[in-house]
């Protein structure tokens, strides 16, 4: 991936984060999808 490629992909990021009111991380570590599931 090209630095303008990435250039350009955090310029959308950083737009779409400043119009949210929330934002919402998780971490799925030692979860399977049958656990997941449950």
């Amino acid at each position: 991936m090209q630095i303008d490629e990435k250039k350009k992909i955090v310029e959308d990021l950083r737009e779409i984060f400043s119009k949210s009111k929330v934002l919402i991380v998780t971490d799925y570590k030692g979860l399977n999808v049958i656990t997941i599931n449950e």
